[in-house]
């Protein structure tokens, strides 16, 4: 737009300054000196033609006669404040719920399934790993230092997952019908208490749906557990890129 507009003014310019529509209007105090009349008389010309076209451009008429019909009426400036209060305590008060909610949840799951076994073929939404493909068939045992053969797991490949982007989670492809874990490099995803926790966490994605849905503006949602991980909802694959939105 700014450049259509400094173009036209140009043409303009050009046109009221083109010696063919100027030179019947010059005169001349001297040989090879126009006179002063005429140079404030181009002056003038242009500066009447550049405001006409202002004018026209920005539709001056146009936004003084739409405000004709505005009204002004006479408000409680300290209504105002405490209506706003109100809007913030009511927004605030449904994110403490929210959060409340997925405290309560969790501290019962984590007493009622402290003793469930996990299941041999448990496999779980690892926000690093959903994007690489596995066969399904295929179980490696991923051995750790620090425990004994006892403890080791077999480890089933992570579940894969359809991620869309989503315009409320600054577009980063998501999947709002799970949450997935991360889990640090530095700690042993299938360490017995780290799995355990991994697996009866998973009941936390109804509570994590169940209150974005009654709260639309919610972003994201965690449960961050002492044995390391960290479950997120809605589900994504973690890089540096979503880190950083993340954040944000």
């Amino acid at each position: 737009m700014c450049n259509r507009v400094g173009g036209s003014i140009s043409i303009l310019v050009l046109l009221l300054l083109n010696p063919r529509n100027c030179s019947a209007s010059i005169q001349y105090d001297a040989p090879g000196k126009i006179s002063f009349n005429s140079v404030q008389a181009w002056a003038v010309k242009l500066g009447t033609e550049l405001y006409h076209f202002g004018e026209f451009i920005t539709r001056k008429k146009e936004v003084q006669d739409s405000f004709k019909s505005a009204q002004i009426e006479v408000r409680d400036g300290e209504k105002l404040v405490q209506n706003m209060a109100d809007d913030i305590r009511a927004m605030m008060e449904l994110k403490i719920s929210a959060v409340k909610r997925i405290v309560e949840a969790a501290e019962n799951m984590a007493f009622d399934k402290q003793n469930e076994p996990v299941p041999e073929d448990f496999q779980f939404y690892n926000s690093k790993e959903m994007d690489e493909p596995y066969d399904d068939v295929s179980l490696t045992t991923t051995p750790e230092p620090e425990f004994n053969v006892d403890n080791w797991i077999v480890r089933p490949p992570t579940k894969s997952a359809h991620l869309q982007s989503n315009p409320h989670f600054s577009n980063i492809p998501v999947n709002a019908n799970f949450s997935s874990v991360h889990v640090p490099t530095n700690v042993y995803a299938w360490a017995p208490e780290v799995i355990k926790g991994i697996h009866w966490s998973e009941g936390l994605d109804t509570h994590f749906i169940n209150n974005y849905q009654s709260d639309p503006t919610l972003s994201w949602q965690y449960f961050g557990s002492s044995t390391g991980f960290m479950r997120h909802y809605p589900g994504k694959i973690l890089n540096i890129e979503t880190k950083i939105y993340s954040v944000l």
